[in-house]
């Protein structure tokens, strides 16, 4: 409530004058409370001018998921080099399980589908 926020405000005001302890870690407390009222601030007017400040950190998260795909396929064929997983396993961690889909959908063509995923052994020296 505004009266205790004021005498908190009261409070540090005397304890800034009095340059106790505590003075930089109360002028660090305040720098951070109007970086963030700044911002607040700032998200406001942008909302005002029919701006969307969500947009920005969606397409950034999208990056991010990228690059964690990214990530996780180096792992995982990193793993598949070192033979410490099969290319069965691979693909299944990689591109999730797909046991159901082969046998209904006529997607199986009886041959090996090991073609799509290569492997530093499948390159002729």
């Amino acid at each position: 409530d505004k009266v205790r926020e004021k005498a908190r405000q009261k409070r540090l005001a005397a304890e800034l004058a009095a340059g106790g302890k505590n003075a930089k870690q109360i002028k660090a407390e305040q720098r951070a409370a109007e970086r963030v009222r700044r911002s607040k601030e700032r998200r406001a007017e942008a909302i005002a001018k029919g701006r969307n400040p969500n947009k920005k950190r969606g397409r950034q998260q999208r990056i991010f998921d990228e690059w964690d795909e990214l990530a996780k396929e180096e792992r995982l064929h990193k793993k598949l080099r070192k033979h410490k997983i099969t290319k069965e396993e691979f693909k299944r961690l990689m591109y999730g399980d797909k046991k159901g889909k082969k046998g209904v959908g006529g997607g199986d063509d009886g041959g090996d589908d090991d073609d799509d995923v290569m492997i530093d052994s499948d390159l002729e020296v």
